[in-house]
């Protein structure tokens, strides 16, 4: 049996999701593990309990090297949904743009290779800009 394009990308959607969800279980799994080695920042950058198993919005795991550079690239579609800069999410995904990728773009790249407006581009890189600053504290 085919699938049609909106099944496909639905089936598509679902499987990144099961793997976000278990991404998120394995890191707080890590917390548990290492006793606070790893911790957990929230809102602002302050500390905060452990993410919630769910499918919603979590708190990201803060591992060696920051939060930004260890985003996933569904991570990093996530953050482009949260900004509704959502209609650029199958560049980020065929571009493979994951935390690493991310922290090094400037205006020019979003605009002329990934195909942003500059005010797009200028909304994204602030908030960037705000996490790593976030993370420094």
């Amino acid at each position: 049996m085919l699938l049609s394009p909106q099944d496909l990308e639905k089936k598509h959607d679902d499987n990144v999701q099961m793997i976000h969800d278990l991404q998120t279980e394995i890191d707080r799994l890590l917390v548990q593990r290492d006793e606070g080695e790893y911790d957990t920042v929230g809102d602002a950058g302050k500390s905060a309990g452990l993410p919630e198993f769910n499918r919603g919005h979590y708190d990201l795991p803060v591992r060696p090297g920051g939060i930004v550079e260890t985003l996933s690239i569904y991570e990093v579609v996530q953050l482009l949904a949260e900004l509704n800069l959502q209609q650029y999410k199958k560049t980020f995904e065929q571009e493979q743009i994951d935390g690493e990728l991310l922290s090094g773009l400037d205006e020019d790249m979003c605009v002329k290779e990934l195909g942003m407006t500059r005010l797009h581009a200028l909304r994204l890189l602030k908030k960037v800009g705000k996490r790593k600053a976030e993370e420094a504290q």
